[in-house]
This record gives structure tokens, C-alpha cells and sequence, in this order.
């Protein structure tokens, strides 16, 4: 699929490459096409794309040097005891060859989750003088980047001269990447996959037949968004595979606390926390009902936010067992 709309991102990013030695953070949950957006960019500006993993910190330094290496070739040629030598090796390859960026690492979360002392190294590196390169992070586990960079006392807390969320896509893109010749259909599409770039990708093979696009992508067992719920809790750091309850019991209709509660015997105290992280997450939304104190949890309902999720968790999570044993 083409890539589709991301103007104010793009043009946000491209006002960070203006200025010299700017910071940018980026943050969104997976699926909404922050990879893509960041690799779109570096190919329009000549940028240098990276993206972290689970590896070990030795590793990823030897593979984010093979990155490295495609701009300033002998870059991997030498080892690196830690993440500052590597970072200065390149700030002085970038300042000989006067490259201004951007240089971009994505999914830093890995990175920490493997080195907790990586934070601290970019606050010095980048605070170090005559930093003249752009560098941009960003990372799908929003509360990796909130204690590692947005919340106050993070060591990178401040740095950013631009943070911004991606969300998902508005619907009117939609057409943009399946063709519909009534809006309908656009309307029905939308209600499956909401703002996802990626699960627009999938769909788009199927074009109009929304029917055969569920059945094959998420009702059978060996579609590939199946088991995507569980797969983004997983992929989540640390995982947050224990919230899964809180969204089978939302999806099946209990929004207020006291029902989620108590169809899970638990105390209604002990769901604010698990209840804020899905929010942030983009999962769940929280909705105040008009008159009643925002303050106050106990009139608020509770609602899957996203489309897809909704889909998931009313048709595919009750039904696995059926599913799995449904003639093909």
C-alpha cells in the first residue's frame, strides 16, 4: 500500500531537521505506522533509519554499526564497548562529512529494556557542545517512553524540541487505500479496521469484500490478526499480558467499574491503575457521563477505544474454541 497522508507529521519533522542538533520524540501504539512515517522521511531527506530489538546490548550496537555503516562505510569495521563511543564515533563522522541528520532510532524501548543506562548516555551526548545532529526517537511502548524521556525527572525530560504523538488515521483516508463505490462501504470498513494503516494493508488484496477480508485476516485461526490483541499486550515492555482480562470483560459489556469488578471478583480500588494503562495504550477510553464529577471514577464508563479491538473482543474472543474447530 501506499504511503498515505502523515502531512502535519511530515511537516513537524521536517521543521525539526531545520534546526541544528534538534531532538524529536515520537510515540503511538503499534500498527499506526510510525515505522512507516519515519522511514518515508529518512528516504525524502536522506536520512538514516534504525530500528532496535530484544538483541543484547552487544548486539544491537553491532548491528546498529551495520546500519550506520551504509552512510559512513568502515563505520562497523570496529567494536564497541558501549553505547558512547558508538554515539560520538558517529557525531564525528556526521560533523567531517557536515551531515545534518536525521539519524533515527526506532523502537528505542528495546534499547532500554537491554541497557537502562541508555537515557542518560543520549542526555549527555546531546548536551555536549557542538552537537549539530538530528536525531529523532521513537518508540511504541508508551510507558517505556513516558519514565524514559516525557515524564519530569527522566533524563531526557525537556530535550525534546518536538513530541508528538501519531495516531491513527482519520476515515476519510480510507478511500485513499480501498475502493469503495458507495460511502457505505467505506463506513462499514472503517468500523472493522479503524485507523490502522497496517490492517488497511492487509485488507487491501480483499478490496471490496469486507466479508472475505474477516474471515480469512481474523476469523481463521491462521489469519494473521487472529491472536493480535495478545500479540500487542505481549509486545508491550514490560509485557502486559495481566490486562487482558480487563478488555475481555469490557468487550463483553461491563463499563462501569463495579461491573468490570465484580465479574472479575476483584476490589473496584485495584482496577484504577491497570484501567489508566490501557488507556494510555490507546486500548480503552474512559467516557464521563455529563453532570457527574470527572474527578470521580465511579459514574464513568469504560469503552474499547479502537475499532478493530471492538471487532475482536465481541466476535473473535468468545468464539476461539468454535473457530478453531470450524470446517475450512
Amino acid at each position: 500500500m501506499r504511503f498515505i497522508d502523515r502531512q502535519d507529521e511530515m511537516g513537524r519533522l521536517d521543521a525539526t531537521l531545520r534546526r541544528t542538533g534538534a531532538f524529536a520524540v515520537l510515540w503511538g501504539r503499534r500498527r499506526v505506522g510510525k515505522s512507516r512515517l519515519l522511514t518515508e522521511w529518512c528516504r525524502r531527506r536522506q536520512g538514516l533509519y534504525t530500528v532496535a530489538d530484544q538483541s543484547a546490548p552487544s548486539v544491537q550496537r553491532r548491528y546498529l554499526a551495520a546500519a550506520v555503516d551504509e552512510r559512513f562505510p568502515g563505520f562497523a569495521d570496529v567494536g564497541y564497548p558501549d553505547w558512547r563511543s558508538l554515539l560520538m564515533r558517529l557525531a564525528d563522522e556526521a560533523n567531517r562529512t557536515h551531515w545534518p541528520g536525521p539519524f533515527v532510532v526506532d523502537e528505542l524501548p528495546y534499547l532500554i529494556a537491554a541497557d537502562p543506562s541508555v537515557p542518560g548516555v543520549l542526555q549527555n551526548w546531546l548536551d555536549r557542545p557542538g552537537h549539530r545532529l538530528c536525531v529523532v526517537v521513537s518508540g511504541s511502548s508508551l510507558r517505556m517512553m513516558h519514565g524514559a524521556i516525557l515524564d519530569a525527572g527522566a533524563p531526557l525530560y525537556g530535550r525534546a524540541h518536538e513530541a508528538f504523538a501519531v495516531r491513527p488515521l482519520k476515515p476519510g483516508f480510507l478511500r485513499e487505500a480501498v475502493s469503495f463505490d458507495r460511502p457505505r462501504g467505506l463506513v462499514s470498513a472503517y468500523a472493522l479496521w479503524g485507523g490502522m494503516p497496517r490492517y488497511w494493508e492487509l485488507a487491501e488484496p480483499f478490496g471490496t469484500d469486507l466479508d472475505a477480508a474477516v474471515d480469512s485476516l481474523v476469523l481463521d485461526p491462521s489469519g494473521p490478526l487472529h491472536g493480535e490483541p495478545d500479540r500487542l499486550l505481549l509486545e508491550e515492555i514490560p509485557p502486559a499480558t495481566a490486562l487482558r482480562p480487563l478488555l475481555d470483560t469490557i468487550g463483553a459489556g461491563a463499563h462501569r467499574i463495579s461491573e468490570i469488578a465484580g465479574r472479575l471478583g476483584r476490589p473496584a480500588s485495584s482496577l484504577s491503575k491497570p484501567l489508566a494503562s490501557l488507556i494510555e495504550m490507546g486500548f480503552v477510553r474512559r467516557e464521563t457521563p455529563f453532570g457527574a464529577d470527572p474527578k470521580s471514577g465511579k459514574r464513568s464508563l469504560y469503552r474499547i477505544d479502537d475499532p478493530f479491538m471492538r471487532l475482536w473482543f465481541r466476535v473473535v474472543a468468545p468464539h476461539r474454541a468454535a473457530l478453531a474447530n470450524a470446517p475450512r
